[in-house]
Parts: C-alpha cells; structure tokens; sequence
C-alpha cells in the first residue's frame, strides 16, 4: 500500500499515520464479532476446520492490532531506528532513516493485552521497555535439555540458581 509520495505503508514514520493505522485495524478486530463470523459461513461452524478458520480470523486482527500498536508506542518514545525497524523521518527532505536512540540499547519492548479497557477508544495493549535479560546459563542447550527429557531427568527440581535445565550430577 504506497502512500502519496511513494512510501510503502510499511515504513510509516509519523505517528499520526501510525495511529490511523492502528485505528483501522481497531475496527477491522471489532468487525469480527458473531454476525461477521456468520456472514461468512463460519457459524455455526460446519467443521472443526471452520471453527479454526474462525478462530485464527480473530486472532490475526488482535495481532495485527498488537504489531501496530507496539510500533506506534516505539515511534512515540523516541527509540529510532533499530534493529529490522526503520523509522524514517517526513522532516527530511529524501525522508531519511532517524538514527538508534541509543538509550534503548539493552531494552526491550514488552506487549501485553490490556485488562479492560476505559475508556472504550483506548489501547487493546499496554507497552513498556525493559531491560533485557541475561543469557541462559549454558547447560541448557538443546541437547543436554533433550537428553535429560529422554533420560527422565527433565522433571527433576534443580535448587535455586543451579541452571535452566536440569541435568544429571556430574
């Protein structure tokens, strides 16, 4: 979907855009409820298979809601460009890339559905940056995990700080 000037839809850079973006999708995930779902064969549903479709319908507008919201959140705090995101900047004349905020190294954005919403126009989902945890310890690579799946030792409790994965004594 290319806006006036070219730009793919994709690439939004103002959150205004951004927030008409997530408005429509808003309404798209609102759309689905029992009538649309009926209107289009699925309820009753027929088969399971239907009542799938159904399901994964709903679903892939809540995340559409969900991927659109956290990237209007990350353009309103100021994060830039980061990673597979390019946020560009409409100020610049060629609408060039706005640089890693690198105060948001080492962070990462956490995405939860909102409990209730009030009013009824706010967010579907409540969006914070938080630190980044550490790496696993590294006795709980696949294979030591499979192997001790295998072995029986998977549902061993392992005392506080002993690793991720249990494992045999050694």
């Amino acid at each position: 979907d290319m806006d006036q000037s070219g730009q793919s839809g994709l690439h939004a850079s103002l959150p205004g855009r951004l927030f008409v973006a997530v408005d429509g999708q808003v309404r798209l995930w609102e759309g689905v409820d029992e009538d649309y779902l009926r209107a289009c064969g699925f309820l009753p549903p027929r088969s399971a298979r239907d009542a799938a479709e159904a399901c994964r319908t709903e679903s892939l507008c809540l995340a559409s809601v969900a991927y659109l919201e956290a990237c209007l959140e990350e353009v309103r705090a100021g994060a830039g460009s980061r990673g597979s995101a390019i946020v560009l900047d409409d100020a610049a004349p060629a609408a060039a890339p706005i640089p890693e905020n690198r105060a948001f190294r080492g962070m990462v954005q956490e995405t939860e559905l909102a409990r209730g919403r009030t009013p009824p126009d706010a967010p579907l989902f409540t969006h914070r940056f938080s630190p980044c945890r550490p790496l696993p310890s590294p006795d709980s690579w696949f294979e030591n995990v499979w192997r001790d799946y295998r072995e029986g030792r998977i549902f061993e409790i392992q005392p506080h700080g002993a690793g991720d994965a249990p494992s045999a004594p050694k």
